[in-house]
């Protein structure tokens, strides 16, 4: 009887990716899959270590899942993923309970070290960070049958100096524009309309292949692919790149009028001490040619506050340029002191100043997006119905990312035909602190029922 094995993913929507290879790899060589841990002979924590709080939910995860041995039928746990990688040896002596353990792009190794953790050894498997892509050819969905995020590249090559992020994953390596694309075409034959493009750096896709900043022509290719609705960019770095990426966006009708640029900070000071490009003004610029192009368009950025050396005097420089930039989605960190990266050896600013900055930050974010979201009312919108529960029905328009972003509530009733993952038009009547409200108008496109847990099987 082959073992049966559960998988809790931790992290960004890049692990997630991560997690369902690993899936899709396990299924081909006969494991048994349950999404209950309790009911698992295995279980893989494919942990996070971005951040030191990241690092502690996936301690607590691994503590909690190794009482499973002696509660329930679970005889080996395995950490996999990011803090895995980065700690590797250390986190083996400090969590003996652990039964293995495998870095980051070892989804082939999985199988293998499950085996050998289930026969009593204790596998290590923690070669150099490496990309994975030679996995990609199983792969088992885990997001709702309309979507699905879409890997361009692994690894960063950029080194901004609060990121431990390419010593955990490495130098940037990019997909072949042609896996990518069979990759696409096999998700759109299976159902998904909306593919959402990650990866530590877009900007820089295909330029480690000798190919210059390729992301526009794969933008353009993406487009061709007939019964893709909505390509969604994620990620994407502010630098002078950035302008013919945007471009490309607004004159593509299928990529949604939606970015996601995290700037970080908009004082040049604080950026240099990041070793990152730019400034507010410089930011404003591109975000006003690319409204411009495309008025509809949402845009959406992160924030680090309290970076070490940031005084009263920067961050007020950020305030203003949030007041002036009118960005519709914000998410801001304090900042977290990584070790092994530059950062982390300067003097840190309080941390009870930086609490109150992120307080004061988001205070002022909640009353911009509040007003961009009340300028929307009286528009139409395409949107995706997500679920439909007594409580009403739910979804998202082409501006709101799963999860990360708000959602879009459907008046009732509704048209009596409509299901989960119908795209339909509708007209916005309402605006909440960061959802919308929405009359559905019409049926615009109704992708088909795959069997559940579909693997998807490609040539890499």
């Amino acid at each position: 009887m082959p073992a049966r094995v559960s998988l809790i993913n931790l992290g960004c929507p890049k692990n997630l990716v991560d997690a369902e290879v690993m899936l899709g790899q396990m299924h081909s060589r006969g494991f048994e899959l349950t999404g209950d841990p309790t009911e698992a002979d295995v279980v893989i924590v494919n942990t996070c270590g971005f951040l030191a709080a990241s690092v502690r939910e996936s301690l607590e995860t691994l503590a909690a899942v190794s009482r499973l041995k002696a509660t329930g039928r679970c005889r080996a746990v395995i950490a996999a993923g990011c803090m895995a990688q980065r700690y590797g040896d250390a986190l083996a002596e400090a969590l003996p309970e652990v039964d293995g353990i495998v870095g980051v792009g070892q989804a082939l190794a999985l199988p293998e070290v499950i085996e050998r953790a289930l026969a009593g050894d204790r596998p290590l498997h923690l070669p150099p960070p490496a990309a994975g892509f030679e996995a990609y050819d199983r792969r088992l969905p885990s997001t709702p049958r309309w979507t699905a995020y879409v890997k361009l590249s692994e690894g960063c090559d950029r080194h901004c100096s609060f990121c431990a992020i390419p010593a955990i994953r490495g130098p940037m390596v990019s997909r072949p524009a042609e896996a990518i694309l069979r990759e696409v075409e096999a998700l759109v034959a299976r159902g998904v309309r909306e593919v959402i493009l990650i990866g530590q750096d877009p900007n820089r896709y295909g330029v480690d292949r000798g190919e210059g900043h390729a992301l526009p022509r794969l933008l353009e290719a993406l487009a061709a692919i007939p019964d893709l609705r909505w390509i969604r960019l994620m990620y994407l770095f502010p630098d002078r790149h950035l302008v013919p990426i945007l471009a490309t966006a607004a004159r593509l009708p299928r990529v949604c009028a939606y970015v996601d640029v995290p700037m970080q900070h908009a004082s040049p000071a604080i950026l240099r001490a990041m070793n990152r490009p730019g400034s507010g003004d410089e930011f404003l610029a591109m975000l006003a040619e690319y409204r411009s192009a495309r008025p509809e368009a949402f845009v959406r950025s992160t924030f680090i506050v309290g970076f070490p050396g940031e005084t009263e005097a920067h961050f007020r420089e950020l305030l203003d340029f949030l007041a002036a930039a009118e960005l519709d989605w914000v998410g801001a960190f304090e900042y977290s002191r990584e070790e092994g990266t530059p950062a982390a050896a300067r003097r840190p600013v309080a941390r009870r100043v930086r609490r109150e900055r992120y307080h004061r930050l988001m205070s002022l974010q909640r009353e911009i997006t509040a007003r961009r979201l009340a300028w929307r009312v009286g528009s139409r919108a395409e949107a995706v119905i997500e679920r439909i529960d007594p409580e009403g029905a739910v979804g998202r328009i082409y501006g709101q990312a799963p999860e990360i972003d708000g959602e879009t509530w459907f008046e009732a009733p509704l048209p009596a035909d409509v299901r989960p993952g119908d795209f339909v038009e509708v007209a916005i009547t309402g605006a909440r602190e960061y959802d919308l409200v929405a009359r559905v108008e019409r049926l615009l496109h109704r992708p088909p029922l795959p069997a559940p847990r579909e693997l998807i099987e490609l040539q890499v």
